[in-house]
């Protein structure tokens, strides 16, 4: 299977059904389409749509063979179920033909009537460049179903797609793919969603696979994120301010280790170094005025009631978990302590223009 590189949706396009049309091209008709790109990485890149080859392969697969069996090559196109293995798909406009050979988890039909088919372009990081640069373009093409009639070669140059070295700065793994570009917002798809899907992942707040769709959990992630550094709002747009946070969180999460051990659970009657921890985190917030001695005690337990009922976690003590550091404090507690450095840094648009 392939490894898909989304797509650059812009959030004002408007996708329309066009019906099919007989045409006099010897086709079975014409049709608008979303096409996004996707490529094959390798062991040995510098540069990954995630970070790493082994995220590009979890993503969507080693991009080796397609899902009838053939091996990439140019021209090779995933489209959804309705386009049988074989068919070609003409893009006058772009002088491309290429042939279904492929499916893909978000390769599907929209309930616009608009078919999304992905195209193959190439192998490392001069695929994943001209990928990059392809992003997604609503086009109108003629559909060659399998038949015994003229169809057109399969025709894709490579030369004449770029791969410029600017489009790896677009990957997700670098939080700089968020700025400057249209808001994304909830029901789209994008590599810059998967931008912003991915630095929350690292932040704690996505514990999902990337998708580059914006959807439920992307939506209620995003919100979560942002109320813990204070902003109370719903999380259907990432607007500049709410993209500018995210990049300094994750600027200041790549300079600075984690204060707080992962996945320490902190109860009254808790003692220790991840306590002194805690003490310290809370007193650098000005909530906690007492030693450093290691103690969860009764004092220390109401101080993290009152911060998790000020975030939003918990309303009353008897709710579960209330008193307790578990993950969702542990994590609005380090997006505090965060907060607390950007301040420090001279505020969130200067640490995330670093």
């Amino acid at each position: 299977m392939k490894t898909k590189i989304t797509l650059l949706t812009l959030a004002s396009l408007v996708l329309s059904f066009v019906p099919f049309q007989t045409v006099a091209c010897g086709c079975s008709g014409e049709r608008e389409f979303l096409v996004t790109a996707y490529y094959s990485p390798l062991p040995d890149q510098e540069h990954y749509y995630l970070g790493s080859y082994q995220s590009d392969v979890a993503f969507n697969g080693s991009g080796l063979k397609a899902k009838d069996g053939t091996p990439v090559y140019p021209g090779m196109m995933a489209a959804p179920p309705e386009f049988p293995f074989g068919t070609k798909i003409e893009i006058p406009r772009l002088g491309v033909v290429g042939m279904v050979h492929d499916r893909g988890g978000r390769i599907v039909t929209g309930e616009d009537g608009i078919a999304r088919i992905d195209i193959w372009l190439g192998h490392g990081e001069e695929g994943l460049a001209r990928a990059l640069e392809w992003g997604a373009r609503k086009v109108t093409a003629r559909v060659y179903y399998p038949q015994p009639e003229f169809i057109p070669d399969v025709n894709l140059d490579f030369s004449k797609f770029p791969a410029p070295d600017s489009a790896l700065a677009r990957l997700p793994s670098n939080p700089v793919a968020m700025k400057d570009i249209p808001d994304p917002r909830y029901e789209d798809t994008s590599s810059q969603v998967a931008a912003i899907q991915y630095s929350l992942r690292n932040l704690e707040y996505f514990d999902h696979d990337i998708t580059s769709f914006y959807g439920d959990v992307t939506k209620e992630s995003l919100s979560n994120f942002l109320r813990d550094t204070g902003r109370d709002v719903l999380g259907e747009i990432a607007d500049s301010e709410a993209r500018d946070v995210l990049i300094a969180h994750s600027n200041i999460a790549k300079e600075l280790e984690s204060p707080l051990p992962p996945e320490e659970v902190i109860v009254q009657g808790s003692s220790g170094k991840e306590v002194r921890v805690l003490q310290r985190i809370l007193k650098l917030l000005g909530l906690y005025e007492g030693e450093i001695d290691g103690i969860y005690d009764q004092g220390i337990m109401q101080i993290v009631y009152n911060f998790q009922r000020d975030k939003g976690i918990v309303s009353s003590l008897a709710d579960t978990g209330a008193g307790i550091v578990g993950p969702q404090t542990h994590r609005a507690l380090l997006t505090a302590w965060r907060e607390h450095r950007i301040d420090r840094r001279g505020g969130t648009e200067l640490v995330a223009a670093l």
